[in-house]
């Protein structure tokens, strides 16, 4: 072997380390780019005269610096980086828009209920009224405003979801080709050393922003290709195939897009809930964790407060004396369809009003097992109830009757979604100031014991054309397993006004102004009888023994008889003999299971109560007009305000601060795992730096010893071809 081959050989040799080193020094500043390293190995020697004789150098092989481990750990907290990111930046802007004076719910809502108790002070006050539906108003359009820029929040997550899916797939397609020219780069070698390092270093780019996005896993291949799954294990590609991802409506959620997987000429399958990590999979939890809660929470205390408010005015007497009307306009509810179902119909769901403390903020899911129906509760994934006993499912605040539903097929499902859209669709309904009935009209004792509510009182329609047929005030009373109804009757002459007044007993110059009972233990049916000579009550009862006492007349002119577990006022002064008999009107039964509520049918009037009494309870109705100042029903409707009517656990505003802390403390979470999956972001970064980074000083050196080993080199070959020169010179 010459000299010249030597030169020669190690000329072409740091000829290529130059090159190489050039290379390093152009694509420093490239994302995902490895250090390339040349490695150079003697070339085998020669056996010359009982010598091996060295033949220079050659490249070995130009060598990636790269770490599969360090590669993979980078590309996981890229994604646990852009997840926390994602959620942070959402979190936030949710945390400040419910926190806000001028954008949250507290505010106006404090306010309505001061103006209830404003009303409460002065019941005869036109203004305070008209201000009290002001109020009322204000309180709708701020629910109608929050529940817009939540709705604006989440279009932003479905149109970034939409963008993050676009750019998987347009990334799996680039992840393709770059299997498919590695594969060719591999095989142009025989698999004998020659790396594509700059095509195996664009697809780890591609790799990591895909892992910007979603969380990946990959597999290697023999032929060098890369598989790569996401969600619960799809293969998004496979070598040289790709499947999609598409968008859309996945499970009758109307507001919310689906991730669906579409494997190469198949149906798209919800995968939805698999797709965890990157930012796609914060945009997801953002929201189901954060956007659907509070908005469903907001709903639910709009569905409730509505609903107990309506409830409460329809059991007063508005200023014309009439029974109250509804507030507001209670909000619908939502049920969609899975695409795909065989059934074209739908369930008939409405809100149970007897049971409406029971309501959630949860979603529901209704489906078909190929013989019931199931009610799954989506907060906690539970199976609430189902329709083997009975097609009228009642839970939570819910109607659901799946009779309506024909030609069901096993796997059919609809989403029922009680509140999700319940602050938009609040409105006011009542515009008469007039209207808000202050004054009782039905009333409960603070002592009863049972688990009820009265929802409704209401006149006969058409109402009784004489008084005789009204008898009020009443009292209710649960007493041997019924709703009794018991109301004084009296027995003389009746001095009809002009027009006539249909409320309240008249006789002569009396009226009964209240009866109620006091003492279910004590009560009993009482005769009462008017004594002119001796100017007294005589009161005669049933009970055990037989109960006799005499009550004189009040000079005042408003007499009170409290015996027998009973209390009523009498005003004015009766004829002799005239008697005011407290008698049984009606009985009903309980209705077993609520609702419907049972509905108490006294004379002139209904009354409906919801719940499960208990034996000695005691309720009230009074229609009787010209009591102005009587507040009671006001105090109730404020009163409201601090009952537990969510879940009958919280009240509205206790509610609502719940929702707040939820999303405060979920939006601490996501700053939390922001910061620290971004500082093991910076340091996994570091870490592949400092193998596979490209460091100038040290490819300057590089720069300069393969310059000085190139130059040797040729020196080498000069001085052989002078050496060369002197030997043909000698034998000329």
């Amino acid at each position: 072997m010459s000299i010249m081959s030597t030169g020669t050989a190690g000329l072409l040799a740091f000829q290529r380390a130059l090159a190489t080193t050039g290379h390093n020094i152009s694509n420093a500043t490239k994302d995902g780019y490895s250090r390339q390293r040349v490695d150079l190995e003697a070339r085998t020697p020669q056996m010359l005269g009982g010598n091996f004789i060295g033949q220079g150098v050659q490249v070995s092989s130009i060598r990636r610096m790269q770490n599969e481990f360090v590669d993979v750990q980078l590309r996981n907290s890229t994604s646990d980086a852009a997840n926390g990111e994602a959620r942070a930046e959402y979190s936030e802007r949710i945390d400040r828009l419910l926190a806000d004076v001028e954008t949250g719910l507290a505010p106006p809502m404090r306010t309505f209920f001061n103006s209830a108790n404003d009303v409460a002070s002065d019941p005869t006050s036109n203004t305070a009224r008209t201000v009290f539906l002001g109020e009322a108003e204000s309180m709708v359009g701020r629910f109608n405003e929050l529940n817009s820029r939540i709705e604006e929040q989440r279009k932003l997550v479905n149109q970034d979801i939409k963008v993050n899916v676009d750019e998987v797939n347009a990334l799996a397609s680039s992840l393709k080709d770059l299997n498919k020219r590695i594969v060719e780069g591999y095989g142009m070698t025989g698999g004998q050393g020659g790396a594509p390092n700059d095509l195996l270093d664009e697809r780890g780019r591609v790799l990591t922003e895909l892992s910007n996005i979603i969380d990946i896993r990959t597999l290697e291949q023999e032929d060098r290709s890369m598989n790569v799954f996401i969600g619960n294990g799809q293969p998004l590609v496979l070598g040289g195939i790709t499947n999609e991802l598409t968008v859309g409506n996945m499970s009758g959620d109307i507001r919310n897009y689906g991730i669906g997987f579409k494997s190469a000429g198949g149906n798209a399958n919800d995968i939805t809930k698999f797709m965890t990590g990157g930012e796609l999979g914060g945009l997801i939890e953002i929201r189901d964790q954060i956007l659907d809660p509070a908005q469903n929470s907001i709903g639910q205390i709009a569905v409730v407060m509505s609903t107990a408010m309506n409830q409460q005015n329809q059991l007063g007497l508005d200023l014309n004396g009439d029974t109250g009307e509804d507030i507001f306009v209670t909000p619908e509810l939502y049920v969609g369809a899975k695409p795909g179902n065989a059934s074209s119909d739908y369930p008939d769901v409405q809100f149970n009003t007897g049971a409406i403390t029971d309501l959630t903020s949860s979603d529901y899911s209704l489906r078909y097992n190929g013989s019931d129906f199931e009610l799954r509760r989506l907060d906690d994934n539970s199976v609430v109830a189902d329709s083997s006993g009975d097609p009228v499912i009642k839970v939570d605040g819910l109607i659901v009757d799946t009779s309506t539903i024909g030609g069901a097929a096993n796997r059919d499902e609809w989403i029922i979604q009680p509140t999700r859209f319940a602050a938009e669709r609040l409105d006011i309904k009542m515009v008469d100031p007039r209207k808000v009935a202050a004054a009782a009209g039905a009333t409960a004792s603070p002592d009863n014991d049972g688990a009820t509510r009265m929802l409704d009182l209401r006149r006969d329609d058409p109402p009784p054309a004489d008084k005789e047929n009204v008898e009020v005030p009443a009292a209710v009373l649960f007493q041997g397993g019924n709703f009794q109804v018991f109301s004084p009757e009296f027995t003389g002459k009746y001095d009809f006004a002009d027009p006539p007044n249909l409320i309240g007993p008249n006789a002569g110059g009396t009226k009964i102004e209240s009866f109620k009972v006091t003492d279910a233990t004590d009560f009993a049916p009482s005769n009462i009888q008017y004594d002119e000579t001796n100017q007294v009550f005589e009161v005669t009862g049933g009970g055990v023994p037989p109960l006799s006492t005499s009550v004189p007349i009040d000079p005042t002119g408003t007499t009170t008889i409290s015996e027998n577990g009973f209390e009523m006022k009498i005003r004015g002064t009766p004829g002799d003999g005239d008697t005011f008999n407290i008698i049984q009107q009606s009985s009903t039964p309980p209705v077993a299971d609520q609702p419907p509520p049972t509905t108490v049918v006294g004379k002139g009037w209904q009354l409906d109560i919801a719940g499960t009494p208990v034996e000695g309870d005691i309720f009230g109705v009074e229609l009787s007009k010209g009591r102005e100042g009587d507040n009671r029903n006001m105090l109730a409707l404020a009163g409201l305000a601090e009952d537990r009517v969510i879940e009958n656990q919280e009240s509205f505003a206790d509610s609502y601060n719940s929702t707040l802390g939820l999303v405060g403390t979920r939006t601490r979470q996501a700053q939390v795992f922001r910061d620290s999956s971004i500082a093991l972001r910076e340091s996994a970064q570091v870490q592949r730096d400092e193998l596979s980074g490209v460091n100038l000083d040290e490819e300057a050196a590089n720069l300069i010893k393969y310059q000085k080993a190139y130059q040797a080199a040729a020196q080498v070959i000069s001085v052989g071809n002078q050496i060369f020169d002197t030997l043909f010179a000698a034998i000329r």
